[in-house]
């Protein structure tokens, strides 16, 4: 209680005193305490009540305070996990890029070995593999020539004979030359006869060649 509510209540009772710390008789004492008893009590209550309140204020300050630090450290918390897992992510997709890239890379090598390796057989393999249709009818069309030319010599020769009533010189140089034309033509025929007889064995060993060997 203040000094001046103290002086009002001591007027109200009618109580002289120039001053607060005045001294009082026992008497007005005794009455003073009597009277104001209720108000000290009631004004003592709401000071505890206004402390406690204080108090409770403070308490829950402190309270909101520690909530919201907490609430800040979880936010904190959960935006740093955040980061993290966008890390982590970020790291998944490179390292999933660089694979793919690894791979595709491994997958075109092989591609382009295969390639290398087809080109090479292709290129090492006989240019045409002649059927054996076509063999025969080589050969057939070589026994054909062979037989004509054969007939053409023998022509000449029996013209060369038939001639023998010439001049010796003349006749005798027609004999040369049908003999040279007879060597040639013979000659031809030897030459022609084999190449028929290495075509014949190149397409015996086509036909006993296995069908997949073939193909390929």
């Amino acid at each position: 209680m203040s000094s001046k509510e103290m002086l009002g209540h001591l007027q109200d009772m009618k109580i002289p005193a120039k001053s607060a710390s005045s001294t009082l008789e026992d008497a007005y004492v005794s009455m003073v305490r009597k009277k104001l008893k209720p108000i000290l009590e009631a004004r003592a209550a709401e000071i505890e009540a206004a402390r406690r309140a204080e108090e409770q204020a403070k308490a829950e300050e402190a309270r909101i305070a520690a909530e919201k630090a907490e609430q800040e450290r979880i936010a904190a918390e959960q935006r740093r996990e955040r980061e993290r897992a966008e890390e982590e992510r970020r790291r998944a997709a490179a390292e999933a890029e660089r694979k793919a890239r690894e791979e595709a890379k491994a997958e075109a090598e092989r591609k382009a070995r295969e390639e290398a390796e087809r080109n090479r057989v292709r290129d090492n393999a006989p240019k045409s593999i002649p059927s054996f249709s076509s063999l025969l009818d080589q050969i057939a069309q070589q026994e054909e020539v062979l037989k004509r030319q054969a007939e053409e010599a023998a022509q000449k020769k029996a013209e060369s004979h038939g001639r023998g009533r010439r001049p010796e010189a003349p006749a005798r140089r027609a004999e040369e030359q049908a003999k040279a034309e007879e060597a040639r033509i013979a000659a031809e025929k030897a030459e022609q006869e084999r190449i028929a007889a290495e075509q014949r064995r190149k397409a015996r060993a086509l036909v006993a060649r296995p069908a997949g060997r073939r193909r390929r």
